[in-house]
């Protein structure tokens, strides 16, 4: 990679696309990745964000939030009804279910971010593969700390927003407002935190404690530089969004004009025919750019952490205040 100190996103940014367009064997993993963390800011926005003032909101428009108590009342007489071992049967299936989708997500997880940082340009799928299961525990360690620290913000946050809602205080909005930007700086903080420790874990072998230690002396040094990469992120998945938004128009289009002419000759077969390629179509996009558009995320967040190991990097808000003086200098001899 590049070792310009200046130009930092841009490199980054190109030689993730590169890596990620040519190792196109880590889509897979990428899509089953996303299961867990996309590496998106948006996963930060719509992971607890909603739920962190529901209840809030609820009170504040006269609307009953039920509790947990009355939800088990609810729920309890029904549940009576059912067989005990049907109950343990769903709940033992629910469960087996929940642990192979967590399992899959952090080997992929895994595997995403060993064949990002694999030497041999293919990056073999087996092997990547392989370095994903052996990081199962610790990437799973990553992502327990991630939620609970996700958590304990939500609470945190939903707390003083709830008793100035009871108060009556006129500044609600504007505490509203400042509760939930800080809800956002910190669990953005705690996800980019999350995923340097996982490419640390995987890439250099840490220790999980090791790991976490190296991501938050990483994040301490360079934090503007984080946050500005996280935007860059968000901008991207705009464009994935766009992109898809595109694709499913274009996909549209002629399937409209065709179901109108099946219409017109009254063929109900035909009509199905179209809408299930309609389906399968915008599936496969849905997947592939998915697929994608998270591997990319992932190379970014990858190469990023490794540039930031011992290199000078400066933020691109500092570069522009330090030029600021320049500037004007510069107007002030045009003028003279």
């Amino acid at each position: 990679m590049r070792t310009n100190d200046q130009a930092v996103y841009r490199h980054v940014v190109t030689d993730a696309w590169k890596l990620a367009w040519r190792r196109r064997s880590l889509w897979p993993f990428g899509f089953f990745a996303a299961l867990v963390t996309t590496g998106g800011i948006v996963d930060v926005l719509m992971r607890g964000s909603g739920s962190v003032f529901d209840a809030e909101i609820a009170r504040l428009s006269n609307n009953a939030v039920p509790s947990v108590g009355q939800l088990l009342r609810i729920v309890g007489p029904s549940s009576a009804a059912v067989p005990p071992a049907w109950l343990i049967l769903a709940a033992a299936v629910g469960f087996i279910m929940v642990a192979a989708l967590l399992w899959v997500a952090l080997v992929s997880q895994g595997a995403l971010i060993a064949g990002i940082t694999a030497a041999d340009k293919r990056a073999n799928p087996k092997a990547v593969l392989g370095r994903g299961i052996a990081v199962f525990w610790p990437l799973f360690g990553i992502a327990l700390l991630d939620r609970l620290v996700i958590g304990a913000v939500t609470f945190a946050a939903a707390v003083p927003f709830g008793a100035a809602l009871a108060g009556g205080n006129p500044g609600t909005v504007l505490l509203y407002v400042v509760t939930y930007v800080a809800f956002i700086l910190v669990s953005t903080a705690a996800s980019i935190i999350a995923l340097y420790a996982a490419v640390d874990v995987t890439a250099s072998g840490s220790s999980l404690p090791n790991a976490v230690k190296h991501a938050v002396t990483t994040f301490s040094k360079h934090w503007i530089v984080s946050y500005e990469a996280a935007l860059v992120v968000f901008g991207i998945d705009v464009l994935v969004g766009l992109a898809l938004l595109m694709g499913f128009v274009i996909l549209l289009v002629p399937t409209t004009l065709f179901l109108l002419m099946m219409q017109v000759i009254g063929t109900v077969a035909g009509s199905w025919l179209f809408l299930t390629l309609f389906g399968a179509l915008l599936v496969a996009w849905v997947v592939a750019l998915a697929s994608l558009a998270t591997t990319l995320r992932y190379s970014i967040w990858t190469l990023l952490y490794e540039r930031l190991q011992g290199q000078s990097v400066s933020a691109k808000i500092v570069r522009v205040l330090r030029a600021i003086p320049d500037v004007f200098r510069e107007a002030a001899k045009h003028r003279a």
